[in-house]
């Protein structure tokens, strides 16, 4: 109850989505989506019976820094916050469990591509592969250049950005209304960033149309420096991961993106699309 944002439960209600690897050796790799759900549901004794939830899909993340920190969308009277996840999971011998390796909310108002059929399954792809709109192993450096402010990038002319939360959320928009917000209350910090596609493996798998799921994760750096007499403080979620309290003179903030795109076909002539991500800070100092 002390935190700010609600993180969705799990549960083991599976949608009607899933890609799995056809190979009989192992690691063995599927894609399976499934619904979430309140981790704290309300009495039903006290619901009011003529409401009716017509909420639709949305994405949750956790993120925040200083004063300027930013907070998830959750809560526990939205039940928008409860989104469908897709898992990534990963078997590493028939003795093994699988494990979850990537985890996303998946965007309210998105289509999946269609998934290969089940009886002749999905293939992992390599990272240079050249047919898609994108070699898979660049799709989240360039989208890490477009993230913080390179929107004159050819290549960024691949994606469609038409309401991305995390270019309109964090990247570059965040420093935008970061420094607005301190020029309007009359300080004078100085707030930038930069990304970059981390180093941790990218899965990527074919779909029925030619195209492909491709995950990766993108880390972004935040910080903010005193440049004056003002000095940002430290609250919230930087102050519990950094143990640090009270005002500093420069807080740096690392926020990952786990990121599930959809790279069609390079003869589609689609764009790539982002159908899902989990945002969540995993390192703050000073």
């Amino acid at each position: 109850s002390d935190y700010e944002v609600v993180l969705p439960k799990l549960t083991n209600e599976q949608l009607d989505y899933e890609l799995v690897q056809s190979t009989e050796d192992w690691p063995r790799t599927l894609f399976v989506t499934v619904a979430s759900e309140d981790p704290n549901p309300a009495d039903p004794d006290s619901a009011d019976p003529d409401s009716a939830d017509t909420a639709e899909e949305g994405a949750s993340g956790a993120e925040g820094s200083g004063d300027s920190a930013e907070g998830g969308d959750a809560s526990p009277a939205d039940p928008a916050a409860f989104p469908s996840i897709a898992m990534v999971l990963r078997q590493e011998s028939p003795h093994d469990n699988y494990l979850v390796t990537r985890l996303f909310s998946l965007r309210g108002g998105i289509s999946m591509p269609p998934a290969a059929p089940a009886e002749e399954g999905t293939a992992l792809l390599a990272d240079d592969m050249q047919s898609l709109v994108l070699p898979p192993g660049q799709v989240g450096e360039v989208y890490a250049k477009v993230l913080a402010g390179d929107t004159a990038n050819e290549q960024a002319e691949l994606f469609d950005l038409t309401d991305d939360p995390i270019i309109a959320k964090s990247g570059a928009a965040w420093v935008a209304a970061a420094q607005q917000a301190a020029a309007d209350g009359g300080t004078d910090v100085e707030y930038t960033v930069s990304a970059a596609q981390s180093d941790s493996p990218i899965v990527s798998l074919s779909t029925g149309v030619g195209g492909a799921l491709v995950t990766t994760t993108v880390l972004e750096t935040r910080v903010e420096k005193q440049t004056g007499t003002y000095q940002p403080k430290a609250v919230g979620a930087f102050a519990a991961l950094s143990g640090l309290s009270g005002r500093q003179s420069s807080m740096v903030s690392t926020v990952a993106h786990q990121l599930l795109f959809f790279v069609p076909s390079g003869k589609s002539g689609e764009e790539i699309q982002l159908l899902g991500y989990t945002t969540e800070l995993v390192e703050a100092t000073n």
